[in-house]
């Protein structure tokens, strides 16, 4: 999580970005996590063909810069 915040602050810092996104596997939970305690929240559901020809849950997660943890 740690990580995470430092990279988000320093995007914001050093680039003219108004928000951040990230897409995981919904089933990952440890991702989920890192992303919901960064200050991140959920904003898209949708469901994904991988090549083995599942179908698998993902997630996105986004950030503004007058949302982000640490400003």
């Amino acid at each position: 999580t740690e990580a995470m915040v430092a990279v988000l602050a320093y995007i914001f810092a050093e680039d003219d970005a108004n928000s951040v996104f990230g897409e995981c596997d919904a089933l990952n939970h440890g991702s989920s996590g890192v992303m919901k305690k960064a200050g991140m929240h959920l904003v898209r559901e949708w469901e994904e063909e991988r090549a083995d020809g599942r179908t698998y849950p993902m997630h996105r997660y986004l950030i503004s810069r007058s949302q982000r943890v640490g400003r």
